[in-house]
C-alpha cells in the first residue's frame, strides 16, 4: 500500500459488544477507510455499511476477495473462529475479538491455521493498552518494587449483564470466567509471567435472575514463587471496570493499578529517580476507555503495514490463555 492512500479496513461481523468502540475509532482515525462489512444478519450489515459509507457483501468469502488490508473480526464467538479460519485460508491479516472463538478446541483450530498461513493474528485484549498498565509495566520491568513475591486482583461484571445474550451463548465455553476474566487473565501475565499452578471455585447462585453460567469465581494462581489471589464478580454495582484493580507487593515497593479510569498507585521503600520515597498516585478520571481500542488499532496497523508480526495478543498468547481457562472448568468438573 502507498504511503498516501488509506488502509482499507473490512468488518466481518459487527454484533458483537466491542464493534461499536472499534469501529468509531477506524472512522476517526486518518489514513484509515472502513471499506466493507459482512454480517449473517443483513437488516445490520445494511445498517452498519450505510453508516461507514462501506460496501456491503453478503458472502465473507467475497469480503475476502475485496483487497482490504485487514479485517476486524467481530461477531458471536461462534462466528469468530469461523470467521478467523477463512481469513486465515485467505491470508488476509485480521485483529480477531477475544477470546478468539467459542471453546478450546475451535481456537486451536484457528491458531493451526494462523500459524500455517502466516498471516497476522492479533487477538483484541485491548485492556493492556490502558494507559495505567503500561505505566504499571514500566515500573515493573525497571525493577522498582523489587522482588515481587504477592499479587491480588478483582474483576467483574456490571449487574445485571450476565443475562445479556453475550454472555449466555450455549455454544460458549462459559460466561463470566471465559469471556471477562481472560482479559484479567491476559494482563497478570503482563506483569507475572504465565501461571504454572491454578486453583478456583466457581459459584452459582440462588436468588439472582437465570443464565446458563457461573456467577462468581475466586482464585489462587502460582506464577512461578509469586502468589495471585483474586476473584471475578457477576454482579457487581459499579459501572463497568470501574472496580477492576491489580496489587503488586515487592520488597522495595508496592502497586496499585486501576485498569478503568486508570488509576497508579506506587508506594517506594526509599526514593529512587523520579518517584520520592512514599506514596506517588496518578489518575485519569476524564480517559476515553475507546482510546484504549485506538492504540490497539494503530499498532496493529503499523506493523500489519510494514510486514510485523503482533506486538499485541497474537494467537499463540491467547490458544495458552484459552488453555488455562479451559482447565479451570474442567477443575470444576465442567
Amino acid at each position: 500500500m502507498s504511503s498516501t492512500m488509506k488502509a482499507r479496513v473490512g468488518f466481518l461481523g459487527v454484533s458483537h459488544p466491542h464493534f461499536a468502540g472499534r469501529a468509531g475509532v477506524l472512522a476517526r482515525e486518518d489514513g484509515v477507510e472502513i471499506a466493507a462489512v459482512h454480517d449473517p444478519n443483513a437488516e445490520l450489515m445494511a445498517a452498519v455499511g450505510a453508516r461507514f459509507g462501506a460496501k456491503t457483501f453478503e458472502k465473507s468469502k467475497e469480503l475476502l476477495k475485496a483487497g482490504l488490508d485487514f479485517v476486524v473480526i467481530e461477531g458471536t464467538n461462534t462466528q469468530c473462529a469461523a470467521f478467523a479460519l477463512e481469513a486465515a485460508k485467505a491470508k488476509v491479516p485480521m485483529v480477531l475479538e477475544k477470546p478468539g472463538a467459542q471453546n478450546l478446541d475451535a481456537l486451536r483450530k484457528v491458531a493451526e491455521a494462523a500459524e500455517k498461513a502466516r498471516v497476522f493474528c492479533q487477538v483484541g485484549y485491548h485492556l493492556r493498552y490502558s494507559p495505567a498498565v503500561l505505566r504499571a509495566r514500566e515500573i515493573v520491568e525497571q525493577g522498582y518494587l523489587g522482588r515481587i513475591t504477592t499479587a491480588r486482583f478483582h474483576c467483574a461484571v456490571m449487574a445485571p449483564s450476565l443475562t445479556n445474550e453475550w454472555f449466555c451463548d450455549p455454544q460458549d465455553r462459559g460466561g463470566l470466567v471465559y469471556l471477562d476474566f481472560c482479559h484479567m487473565l491476559d494482563l497478570l501475565t503482563l506483569f507475572l509471567g504465565m501461571p504454572a499452578e491454578a486453583l478456583v471455585r466457581f459459584r452459582k447462585l440462588e436468588g439472582v435472575p437465570e443464565h446458563p453460567f457461573e456467577d462468581s469465581a475466586a482464585f489462587v494462581f502460582r506464577f512461578d514463587d509469586v502468589l495471585a489471589a483474586g476473584d471475578c464478580c457477576g454482579w457487581e454495582a459499579e459501572d463497568w471496570l470501574h472496580s477492576w484493580s491489580i496489587e503488586l507487593y515487592g520488597t522495595q515497593g508496592t502497586l496499585r493499578v486501576g485498569i478503568h479510569p486508570p488509576a497508579v498507585d506506587l508506594y517506594l521503600r526509599h526514593a529512587r529517580a523520579p518517584y520520592p520515597a512514599g506514596w506517588t498516585r496518578s489518575s485519569d478520571a476524564a480517559y476515553d476507555g475507546d482510546q484504549s481500542y485506538a492504540a490497539e488499532l494503530r499498532e496493529a496497523r503499523r506493523r500489519i503495514l510494514v510486514g510485523q508480526t503482533p506486538s499485541g495478543a497474537d494467537i499463540q498468547h491467547a490458544l495458552r490463555l484459552g488453555e488455562i481457562l479451559d482447565a479451570l472448568y474442567r477443575s470444576q468438573g465442567l
